[in-house]
């Protein structure tokens, strides 16, 4: 079952910008607060969104499939120990900073003193950033969606089937609090006879004695 269209209208609109902004927090992790694990974060929920706003296999279609998106979690992984590794055989040493200084991808040197931040400085710190992005991104994304395949999605004939019971037992939930109603008016009404009744009994009664 898929959401009105003000919660689809939201989500299109809202998607791309939380899939922009949770690659800016993963490439600028290094520079700003964030990371790769926040960043990857942030896009997975975008993932979450979109499945949540429209039916399951509407809300596929704009995705890669669950494998593919495995693939992003082991590319993930992948280049986090690919990186890691290559400090022992450049720098003799397990996630030695081995990029830092070295010209190109970032590897510009951190200037001295107070500085406003380059993005290509860094070494290894934003390749790792980007490298647990994509395992954080692929792991929540494909829990996301296997909770999703668990819950079983109404046909539309349900969903009318559903709205028709509850419109029916609003109907006569209605019908037996307007009968309470006039039968409480009704009682109301016959109090002041009951009332006048008695009167004149007791008056009959002590005319007799």
């Amino acid at each position: 079952m898929s959401s009105g269209p003000v919660a689809k209208a939201a989500a299109r609109l809202l998607i791309p910008l939380i899939f922009i902004f949770g690659f800016y927090v993963v490439v600028h992790g290094h520079l700003s607060p964030g990371g790769g694990f926040q960043g990857g974060a942030i896009v997975a929920t975008g993932v979450a969104l979109l499945v949540a706003s429209f039916a399951l296999a509407e809300g596929e279609a704009f995705l890669p499939s669950i494998k593919n998106i495995k693939l992003f979690e082991s590319a993930g992984l992948i280049l986090f120990i690919c990186t890691a590794l290559a400090g022992i055989a450049v720098a003799s040493g397990f996630l030695v900073n081995w990029l830092n200084g070295a010209g190109g991808l970032f590897g510009n040197a951190v200037e001295y003193g107070i500085t406003s931040g380059d993005i290509w400085t860094g070494g290894v710190i934003p390749v790792l950033n980007i490298a647990i992005g994509f395992e954080v991104f692929g792991a929540l994304s494909v829990m996301v969606l296997y909770m999703f395949k668990g819950l079983r999605e109404t046909t539309q004939a349900e969903d009318d089937a559903a709205d028709a019971k509850a419109a029916d037992a609003d109907a006569k939930a209605a019908a037996e609090t307007e009968a309470a109603a006039k039968a409480l008016a009704a009682a109301k009404a016959a109090e002041p006879k009951v009332s006048a009744g008695v009167s004149a009994a007791a008056a009959e009664g002590g005319d007799a004695k």
